[in-house]
Formats: structure tokens, C-alpha cells, sequence
């Protein structure tokens, strides 16, 4: 469900997908409410946008430990015209509409 590369844990794609991260709050949760330890191994990314809500975190390219997800991301970072941009966003589609980040490409830097 977590990926890490060294001692901090990472936001996975698929556990998402799965509510695996709703159920490691609910265990997290009930550890807490029985005196138990607060969790340490998020990425400050991970716990910015738990804490303060989505918009709180600037996640940037290698934030992500997904290998697929990066080098899709990757792409579509690289792309210098906008029928690159629109072809390297096309793998994305289904991840952009679980974001809620789908919006009409017209140009480069949209």
C-alpha cells in the first residue's frame, strides 16, 4: 500500500483506488484513540495534503514513486507542443478523472 525510498512513505495510485489508504486511517485512527503513537513515516507531501487538504501540498515530479504514473508524468512535463501535450495526456485520462483534473487542452501551458 506505501512505497518509500528511504524513510518516508509515499502516496501510491492503486491503494487509493482500492480504499487501502481508508483503511490504514481507520486502524491509525483507532491506535490513536487508545493511546497509541502518532504515525511518523508520511512524506511531507502525503501529510501536508492530510493536514491542510489537497490544495495545501505542492507535490512535484519526484514526489512520485509510482514508476508508471512518473514516467507518464515525465512526458507530460517534457511535451513542447500541444499535440505532444495532448498525446502524453492521453494515458492520464483515467487518473486525471479520479483527480478531478480534466479540463480541455487549447495550448502548451494549459
Amino acid at each position: 500500500m506505501f512505497e518509500t525510498i528511504f524513510v518516508e512513505l509515499f502516496f501510491y495510485y492503486t491503494a487509493m483506488r482500492e480504499d487501502k489508504y481508508f483503511l490504514a486511517g481507520r486502524a491509525i485512527s483507532v491506535s490513536l484513540v487508545h493511546g497509541g503513537p502518532a504515525p511518523r513515516f508520511l512524506s511531507p507531501v502525503l501529510f501536508a495534503s492530510l493536514v491542510g487538504g489537497p490544495n495545501a501540498a505542492c507535490p512535484t515530479l519526484k514526489d512520485v514513486t509510482d514508476a508508471d504514473l512518473h514516467e507518464k508524468l515525465k512526458k507530460v512535463s517534457e511535451s513542447s507542443t500541444l499535440e505532444e501535450l495532448l498525446r502524453d495526456t492521453d494515458p492520464l485520462l483515467d487518473y486525471m478523472t479520479n483527480t478531478g483534473c480534466v479540463r480541455p487542452l487549447t495550448t502548451i501551458s494549459d
